[in-house]
C-alpha cells in the first residue's frame, strides 16, 4: 500500500519523540514492517541525530547569550557600585576628621566590587569578605553607617 509523505513524516515525528516502532505502528494503524523499512531508507537515525545535533546547538547558543547578559548585567552593577563607593571615598578622605571605620569599610567595598568585575571578565579575584556588624560576613549587600548619620545600601 502507498502512504502519503505526510504519513511518513508523521511517523518520523513520533520516532523522534521517542516512540517506538510498535508505539508508531499502532498509534498510525501501519505495519511495523513498512515503519521499519521506512526508518531504514529514510535514514531515521541520521535525520533525528542532525535535528538533535542543531537543537543542542541552539540551546548552547542560547545558554551562551543568556550567560553573556548575566556577566555583562553584573558587571554593570559593579561599576556603578565602585563608581558610588569610590564617590564616597573622595568625600570622606577630603574631609576635616574622617572616620577610619568609614574609609576602611568602603576600601573593602570597593576592593570587592573590583573583585565582582574581575570575575564578571574571568580574571581571578582576591580572597575578602564583606564584613557585616558584629564581625560576621555578609553578601550582595552594602549598609554603610556613616559618622554623620548618613546611611548608605548600595
Amino acid at each position: 500500500m502507498a502512504y502519503k509523505p505526510q504519513t511518513r513524516e508523521k511517523a518520523f515525528a513520533l520516532y523522534c519523540d521517542g516512540k517506538t516502532l510498535e508505539q508508531i505502528s499502532r498509534k498510525l494503524k501501519i505495519r511495523r514492517n513498512t515503519i521499519s523499512t521506512w526508518k531504514g531508507r529514510y535514514d531515521w537515525d541520521k535525520r533525528r541525530a542532525a535535528i538533535e545535533q542543531k537543537a543542542t546547538e541552539k540551546t548552547d547558543n542560547w545558554r551562551a547569550r543568556e550567560m553573556a547578559k548575566a556577566v555583562k548585567g553584573h558587571f554593570e552593577v559593579a561599576r556603578g557600585l565602585r563608581g558610588a563607593i569610590t564617590k564616597k571615598l573622595k568625600r570622606l578622605l577630603v574631609a576635616a576628621s574622617p572616620n577610619t571605620l568609614d574609609i576602611e569599610r568602603l576600601s573593602k567595598a570597593l576592593k570587592n566590587t573590583t573583585d565582582v568585575e574581575r570575575q564578571a571578565l574571568g580574571l581571578s579575584t582576591s580572597k575578602t569578605e564583606n564584613v557585616g556588624e558584629g564581625g560576621g560576613p555578609i553578601e550582595h549587600e552594602h549598609v554603610f553607617r556613616w559618622a554623620d548619620g548618613d546611611d548608605d545600601t548600595i
